[in-house]
């Protein structure tokens, strides 16, 4: 069996990924939709993207140690 550390994730950043990836979601079907939208919208959109997937996935780092750190069997 494969042991790994595990450490739980805390509730503010579970909330944070969770937008992110409703960010993510969101823009990503404007964006591939076939809504007639200006130039500067598209741009907004994309960022928009952008900053959903980075708050995704800095969220995936931080972690409730308090020294209880335990490993965990697959």
């Amino acid at each position: 069996m494969l042991k790994r550390l595990m450490a739980e994730t805390p509730k503010f950043w579970k909330k944070i990924q969770i937008f992110g990836v409703l960010i993510v979601t969101i823009s990503g079907s404007l964006l591939t939709s076939k809504l007639e939208m200006s130039v500067d919208t598209h741009e907004f959109l994309k960022y928009l993207l952008t900053i959903g997937g980075t708050l995704a996935g800095i969220s995936q780092f931080a972690i409730n140690d308090n020294g209880k750190t335990e490993f965990k069997e697959d």
